[in-house]
């Protein structure tokens, strides 16, 4: 079995790299106050796995935020063979602060960085990365009840090695305070699509 463990940062989906923002001076439609829920299902150098994930972003006044994310999953299917069969455990955990700058009346330019902490575990066999990861991209309404969104962002670290990816979102908005999302996310041999439901507060 051979996994680069700074591959899992990609592998809690939206609720690690998708972006997180407050309002400005000039202020969008967007709310940034939220906590939500997701499940990631993707594919990890060969293997598919599955995750389920949890996110809060809270504003700091009118152009910081704070925002975190924990997620816990494992592989789809068993590694190896005979007694040495079993999933492989995936856990994944980020604290990040950022600001955004508003570019017309409902988009705002959104860039964030963030600590991250992951572990894969094997058996007993349990192995450790921190590091960290920066993003940046837009943040857009379309109309009253669809959001897009999408970024780059690098992940680099004692533990890591230092990749590019990026992340896109679809947000559709049942209620004012209410929102279905579907995502896609990718950095080198890591990808995967998260599906969510985020409250706005």
């Amino acid at each position: 079995m051979k996994f680069k463990v700074s591959s899992i940062i990609i592998a809690v989906g939206a609720s690690s790299l998708l972006l997180a923002g407050t309002a400005s001076a000039q202020q969008t439609a967007l709310s940034y106050n939220y906590v939500e829920g997701n499940i990631t299902k993707g594919e990890i150098q060969g293997f598919d796995y599955t995750t389920y994930g949890a996110g809060l972003s809270i504003a700091l006044g009118d152009t910081l935020f704070l925002k975190g994310t924990i997620a816990e999953g494992e592989s789809d299917d068993a590694v190896f063979s005979g007694v040495f069969s079993d999933n492989v455990d995936i856990s994944a955990y980020t604290l990040g602060l950022g600001a955004h700058i508003p570019i017309s009346s409902r988009s705002d330019f959104v860039t964030s960085i963030s600590y991250i902490k992951n572990e894969v575990g094997y058996r007993g066999f349990n192995q450790d990365a921190d590091g960290y990861g920066i993003d940046a991209g837009v943040r857009s309404m379309l109309n009253d009840w669809i959001e897009i969104q999408a970024a780059v962002n690098y992940v680099d670290g004692d533990n890591f090695d230092g990749k590019f990816g990026f992340s896109s979102e679809a947000r559709f908005y049942v209620a004012q305070s209410l929102s279905l999302s579907i995502g896609y996310a990718k950095r080198d041999e890591v990808d995967g699509i998260t599906a969510g439901l985020r409250f706005n507060f």
